[in-house]
C-alpha cells in the first residue's frame, strides 16, 4: 500500500489516463481491504463518469467504514451519468435504513420521463425498494 501511495503521488493529471489511473489505485484499496476516503472522494468527483461509477461501486462496498456514505450516494443519484446513477441505487440497496429508500428514489429526478424511466434503472430501483421495504414501514 505504502507503493500504491507514492504511485498515486506521482501521477501527472494531466495525464489522459489520470482518471483510469486513480481509478485502478482505488480498487487495490478495495482488493486489499484498506479504506482510502480521500482518494475515494477524488475518484467520485471525476470528470470521468466511468470512475465515478467505479468510485460509487466502491463505497457501496466501503459503507460500513466511510462516513456519510449514504449522503456520499445521495449526490450520486443526482449525476448526470445514468450509469453513476444505476451503481448508486444499487448501493442503497444494502442499507439498513428507510432513508435510503428515499436517496434511491431521487434518481427519477434526473430521468426525462420520471413516471417512463430507463429500463435499467426501473430494474434496479424496483429491486432496491424491494430490499428497503421493511426498513420504511
Amino acid at each position: 500500500m505504502a507503493e500504491l501511495t507514492k504511485w498515486v503521488a506521482k501521477l501527472d493529471s494531466k495525464d489522459t489516463n489520470y482518471a483510469h489511473n486513480l481509478t485502478e489505485a482505488l480498487w487495490v484499496h478495495q482488493w486489499h481491504n484498506v479504506v482510502d476516503e480521500e482518494l475515494l472522494k477524488q475518484v467520485l468527483q471525476s470528470p470521468d463518469h466511468h470512475a465515478r461509477a467505479a468510485a460509487t461501486r466502491v463505497l457501496c462496498y466501503w459503507r460500513d467504514r466511510v462516513p456519510d456514505a449514504l449522503a456520499l450516494l445521495e449526490a450520486r443519484v443526482k449525476d448526470e451519468s445514468p450509469r453513476v446513477r444505476l451503481e448508486a441505487v444499487r448501493a442503497c440497496s444494502f442499507f439498513k435504513t428507510g432513508k435510503a429508500a428515499e436517496v434511491a428514489l431521487q434518481a427519477l429526478d434526473k430521468e426525462a420521463n420520471p413516471s417512463k424511466p430507463d429500463y435499467y434503472i426501473k430494474y434496479c430501483l424496483d429491486e432496491t425498494m424491494k430490499a428497503l421495504d421493511k426498513y420504511t414501514k
